[in-house]
């Protein structure tokens, strides 16, 4: 016990408050298997010592000749099935690799308690899916002793992420960190050939097409003719919030701001990284938000309202909105097909970002990545991390896309094409409701492995996968990739950065609402750079330079 009580006090001193103790013997192999030494079940040892063994050039199975257990934390929940354990395609996978997953399930609204709860349990789970951010990010739970820093193991034991890494430049930076460390191991999106590739952008800028069919409008592309029809949905249709905007006063994807060239926070012109709110393009909307605010064409309430992605059903589905943000799914009549709105003739339409002058384009739309922001990390308490990184990899490979694409040997059919389609299990399933929520009581979303995007295509009208294609067709110029800090950095950016982000969302709202005169605005900016948003700036850029040279 003197290993075990040492390293509990070294993660202890790490994490500080957090008590981040890790227990020996977090993984069990049931049924006598637990006394299987090494050369069956794998090493005890988690330490990334890979000398001498030869890289895998494929996976073979079973992946261990003995029966092996291991521990899965993750953020999930299903109302229909709320045991992932009892997921079949879990049971298929077991049969055929002899590594049985144990699943401890969260629902998302709790995840973030529940995730500091756990690390400081003392007791954590050989892997952990997580998406909530650890304290201080990935590599800091590397440097803490909590996560395994998988790079040797993908380069030892995982052949298939491995190759499908090294195949996309844009993957591999952003499933590695700035010190070439990986403390998660990502799923990725393909189509129905496995060849990778981002899922469309599956939300943007929505419009009631029927009110401007009956108005005999076109739909508005500029900063001009968005007034014109806004101002036709208050007087006509009698909006009583003609835009949506969020509790900032910007929309969702900065909407209507990147119009004029910036985003609310940093964005990036070329390789220069900026802060919108001091840029000249951030007056411009504000006063351009403050003349519409005063003539009712936006959302009088939008300071109180909680406006996020997908803008609530309670404004769009009643008559009280006409352009918001919403997902493809919703678009069409989807609203009344699904009770949420009385009105039969509702068609909300997908439409590009607005812009200045006619022929230019939105460069701030919302940006799908191949590499889903759900990875998973192997703990320091897994006894087994080969026969972890093994199984990890293995969802890389055929049977791995099928279960998280399809589900079980009895979702879905394949045609000599290779086109796959499901079956009555899922387009008439036992739930009693729709397909596009059928699926996930067997298919595993988000999970590692490799994730056909096109598998909404199954289950979905024409019309409405059409929208992806409109929100596609705006650009993504202004948006920086997923970049990352030191902890230092962070450290140092934080204490900064939240008294801006405050001072800034305060001052917005004042001026778009009449409190706060526009001719303060230059008073404004000196205040945001006396509060050091240059030191916040030089943070963004450095990370962004460290990107870049991955």
């Amino acid at each position: 016990m003197g290993e075990v009580t040492m390293k509990k006090c070294f993660l202890k001193i790490c994490c500080g408050l957090l008590a981040l103790a890790v227990l020996a013997g977090c993984s069990s192999t049931p049924g006598g298997a637990s006394g299987a030494d090494s050369s069956a079940a794998g090493t005890s040892e988690n330490s990334a010592d890979m000398s001498g063994a030869e890289p895998l050039s494929e996976q073979t199975l079973p992946i261990s000749d003995e029966k092996v257990t291991l521990t899965y934390w993750r953020v999930w929940s299903n109302d229909y099935t709320p045991d992932f354990n009892a997921y079949q395609v879990n049971e298929e996978m077991e049969e055929k690799t002899n590594v049985k997953i144990e699943f401890t399930t969260v629902a998302s609204s709790i995840a973030k308690e529940k995730f500091g709860i756990l690390l400081a349990s003392q007791d954590l789970p050989d892997m952990i899916e997580n998406n909530v951010a650890y304290p201080g990010g990935g590599e800091k739970a590397i440097s803490d002793g909590v996560y395994i820093d998988m790079a040797p193991y993908v380069e030892t034991y995982m052949p298939n992420y491995r190759a499908l890494r090294e195949s996309d430049e844009t993957v591999r930076k952003m499933t590695i960190s700035d010190t070439g460390k990986m403390w998660g191991i990502y799923p990725l999106f393909c189509d129905n050939d496995k060849t990778l590739c981002a899922e469309p952008s599956w939300i943007g800028m929505v419009i009631r097409q029927d009110w401007l069919d009956d108005l005999k409008l076109e739909q508005p592309h500029t900063i001009d003719e968005w007034h014109t029809v806004l101002t036709a949905f208050k007087e006509e249709k009698g909006a009583e919030a003609p835009l949506l905007l969020s509790k900032t006063g910007i929309m969702p994807y900065d909407y209507f701001l990147s119009a004029y060239g910036v985003k609310s926070e940093f964005y990036k012109d070329g390789d220069t990284v900026k802060y919108g709110p001091i840029e000249e393009g951030y007056r411009q909307y504000l006063e351009l938000m403050a003349q519409w605010y005063a003539e009712g064409l936006v959302d009088q309430n939008f300071i109180s309202n909680e406006i996020t992605s997908n803008a609530p059903k309670d404004y769009i589905a009643t008559g009280k909105s006409g352009a918001a943000t919403y997902s493809w799914a919703g678009t069409g009549n989807y609203l009344y097909e699904t009770g949420s709105s009385t009105d039969p003739d509702i068609n909300w339409q997908p439409i590009t970002g607005p812009v200045l002058k006619e022929g230019d384009t939105c460069e701030a739309r919302n940006v799908s990545y191949i590499a889903i922001q759900t990875p998973v990390s192997v703990t320091t308490a897994c006894e087994y991390p080969e026969i972890a990184a093994k199984w990890l990899d293995y969802q890389y490979t055929q049977d791995g896309f099928i279960a998280n694409s399809f589900g079980d040997s009895e979702c879905y059919t394949v045609d000599d094409g290779g086109n796959y389609a499901f079956t009555d299990k899922i387009m008439n399933g036992e739930h009693g409701i729709d397909p596009q929520n059928e699926q996930f009581c067997y298919r595993r979303k988000d999970f590692p492995g490799l994730v056909s995007w096109e598998v909404y295509d199954l289950t979905n009208p024409a019309e409405r996968l059409a929208a992806r294609e409109v929100y596609d067709s705006d650009g993504t110029a202004l948006v920086l990739p997923k970049i990352e800090m030191t902890d230092a950095e962070g450290d140092e950016y934080n204490a900064l950065y939240t008294d801006i982000q405050t001072y800034v969302q305060e001052k917005t709202a004042g001026y778009i609402m009449g409190s706060e005169p526009l001719d303060t605005y230059g008073d404004f900016v000196e205040t945001v750079k006396g509060m050091n948003i240059d030191r916040c700036i030089e943070i963004q850029q450095a990370a962004l330079d460290r990107y870049d040279a991955r």
